[in-house]
């Protein structure tokens, strides 16, 4: 089987997946929107995102079986885009934690994190959107030309 660019997020999956074993329960994710505070371990957080990315690589699985054409420089946005906002996700939270434990840090940079993680957060959801916005506008624009045929 040739090697496709999607198993990148399901190679990540995977990794994700299998290090979310490995982190201890008392470790958080957190994240402030306006007044509400969402909270979960970090095993839960590192396991609902290495779904998100199954979930994506099994659409580019389908997506192949059913032989629609998306352009390549797209699937490559797409895919890389995901995996740098995955890291970037990853890497800010890590700094959320370790800035929470020193006790000299002021509020104004723990809100700049925070303010990034729910940037990486929001721009990883509505990537995948644009994923299947894109997906099914090929998809329709297919058809209206089989149609015309």
């Amino acid at each position: 089987m040739k090697f496709r660019l999607y198993f990148l997020l399901l190679i990540a999956s995977i990794f994700l997946f299998i290090f979310s074993h490995t982190t201890a329960n008392t470790s958080n994710f957190t994240i402030n929107l306006e007044s509400t505070f969402f909270v979960m371990t970090l095993t839960h957080f590192y396991r609902a995102l290495a779904i998100l990315l199954l979930t994506v690589s099994l659409l580019y699985i389908v997506k192949d079986v059913s032989k629609v054409k998306i352009k390549p420089i797209y699937e490559r946005l797409h895919v890389f885009g995901t995996i740098v906002l995955v890291i970037t996700l990853l890497y800010l939270n890590n700094e959320n934690n370790v800035l929470k434990t020193r006790s000299n840090i002021s509020d104004e940079k723990l809100n700049f994190y925070n303010h990034g993680l729910e940037l990486i957060l929001i721009s990883l959801i509505l990537f995948q959107f644009l994923f299947l916005m894109n997906t099914f506008a090929v998809q329709v624009k297919q058809v209206l030309t089989s149609s015309k045929q």
